[in-house]
């Protein structure tokens, strides 16, 4: 009989283990700029689930369930298998920048590549933007030269 309690408390320690790393995961996820910009609820219907399921799942009461963690990996515009179990980079998409012209090694100028993740959000502006006319580019660079004043 204590055996059984303890394989059984053991059990729940391990499932409780893993809501909270979710939890952390989740709260992280979050904190990403353009997540950090809606509200629970705004958040949860983006998820098809209620405020509450997402409440439960930030304070480590439940978890989604295993169908609708691709949707909230994509809505969350981070990696899947992240989210799920912790492994891996947390952002989908790796971006390497090149400063030196297609030389992989610093230029004595004191850049180097740079790394970087984007989410699929910006992703996609990249990919549309890269079907653009020439004349459309500059219209674009005009526009957003606009807001860095």
């Amino acid at each position: 009989m204590v055996i059984l309690f303890f394989n059984i408390h053991m059990s729940y320690l391990k499932t409780q283990a893993v809501k909270n790393e979710f939890a952390q995961r989740l709260e992280t996820a979050l904190k990403i700029p353009v997540n950090a910009r809606s509200g629970l609820i705004k958040l949860s219907q983006s998820f098809g689930v209620s405020r509450q399921a997402v409440d439960h799942w930030l304070n480590a009461v439940s978890m989604p369930h295993q169908s609708r963690m691709p949707i909230i990996a994509e809505k969350l515009g981070v990696s899947l298998a992240w989210l799920r179990d912790g492994t891996g980079d947390m952002l989908a998409n790796k971006v390497f920048v090149d400063n030196n012209g297609g030389d992989d090694k610093s230029d004595g100028s004191g850049q180097k590549n740079d790394k970087f993740f984007i989410n699929n959000e910006e992703l996609l502006l990249i990919k549309n933007y890269r079907k653009v006319s020439f004349r459309d580019k500059g219209v674009i660079k005009k526009l957003l030269g606009w807001f860095d004043g």
